[in-house]
């Protein structure tokens, strides 16, 4: 879920309150290490999807198992009323905090405030010594709308912070307990994945990385494609796993869905989400191609330009898989999650084109990496 940085997200997708997430219980997570803060071999945290949110587990506090949203688009912890039990390191840090997310309901409209406190208290990897013991959390009050589950957990960087204040992966980068300031995301599509923190795992995915520079974490630039051909080119993407959908500029879409043969009908405006949607449907037999291409073009041409740029010199199409596509389904009709939206000039990459593929996260060279899983 994007959070307050980007104003002209939260102009456009209104104030609709978050849904609730049916429970569903997780695998906990695990991961080597004997002593908090060393360095050690790589963590994998196992990840469920429910109703297009992805969850991870982490103790906070007392030790307990809590299931957070994991969210690429904000970089802070925060805890539902309720849950937290404080630890022997807890500490209050006198500050308050409202915080404001976008893209925040199941159809990615809306969004949701929280207030509350700022602690600092031990926060780990569940299953694993992965720990930061004085980790700044924001613990919901009582009233407030509530994130689903037990919380959210952020891992952009401190840009995105509410409070300046870095997140729980800064922490450990910063205090060397993780080989490389990276992770990568492995989400299938059957409702699982990995979170790989510390390095990249070559064994699951196809070929090499291919590599895309950023303008902040973690948005970068992409070409928009339909059946593997280029209509759009260098358009700013902003890649958030904790957005349920795909959102595009309305133009845009409707010519992807021109292109694509489908159907569209247009949603106007409503009292509580003010702009225009452009949706489309199509056969389930049969699913649209969509894609998205990077690098860009323009930097594909800039880093055949600059050699030391970390930034591929030959892009590749990666599209959405036909299962990720699907919003809902009736009667062998299905609903695109790829739909567009009025006032919007920044792509949305939600989780539905994180499935099938492996998305490289690196803090150190402030780089994405893009491949295809094996």
């Amino acid at each position: 879920m994007p959070s307050v940085m980007y104003r002209s997200v939260f102009h456009i997708f209104g104030t609709i309150a978050c849904a609730s997430v049916i429970s569903v219980p997780l695998t906990g997570t695990s991961g080597p290490g004997s002593s908090t803060l060393t360095r050690r071999a790589l963590p994998i945290a196992q990840m469920a999807e429910d109703q297009f949110f992805w969850f991870g587990n982490y103790s906070v506090g007392s030790g307990e198992s809590f299931e957070l949203l994991v969210d690429t688009g904000s970089s802070d912890i925060f805890i539902n009323p309720g849950k937290y039990k404080p630890g022997l390191t807890s500490k209050n840090r006198n500050r308050n905090f409202t915080a404001s997310f976008s893209t925040a309901k199941l159809d990615g409209t809306g969004f949701i405030t929280v207030e509350g406190s700022w602690f600092q208290d031990s926060v780990s990897l569940y299953g694993s010594n992965f720990t930061v013991p004085n980790q700044d959390i924001g613990i919901c009050r009582p009233g407030t709308e509530g994130i689903p589950r037990d919380g959210l957990i952020g891992f952009a960087g401190i840009e995105s912070s509410f409070g300046g204040l870095p997140g729980w992966f800064e922490n450990l980068c910063t205090e060397k307990a993780v080989p490389e300031c990276r992770y990568g995301l492995a989400f299938n599509t059957n409702k699982t994945g990995v979170q790989y923190l510390g390095g990249v795992e070559n064994s699951v995915f196809k070929g090499d990385l291919v590599t895309t520079p950023l303008e902040v974490q973690w948005v970068t630039w992409g070409d928009v494609a339909v059946n593997g051909e280029i209509i759009a080119r260098d358009t700013r993407m902003l890649t958030d796993m904790g957005t349920a959908v795909i959102w595009g500029p309305i133009d845009t879409v409707q010519e992807m869905y021109k292109r694509a043969g489908i159907e569209w009908e247009i949603i106007p405006p409503t009292n509580t989400f003010p702009g225009k949607i452009i949706q489309g449907s199509y056969p389930c037999a049969s699913p649209p191609t969509f894609g998205f291409g990077f690098p860009s073009t323009q930097n594909i041409t800039d880093a055949a330009q600059n050699a030391t740029s970390g930034v591929s010199r030959k892009g590749s199409i990666f599209n959405v898989v036909p299962e990720a596509l699907i919003a809902s389904e009736s009667d062998g009709k299905c609903k695109s999650i790829l739909k567009g939206v009025t006032n919007l000039d920044i792509w949305i990459i939600g989780q539905p084109f994180y499935q099938g593929r492996y998305i490289d996260h690196n803090f150190e060279t402030r780089l994405m990496g893009w491949a295809d899983l094996e």
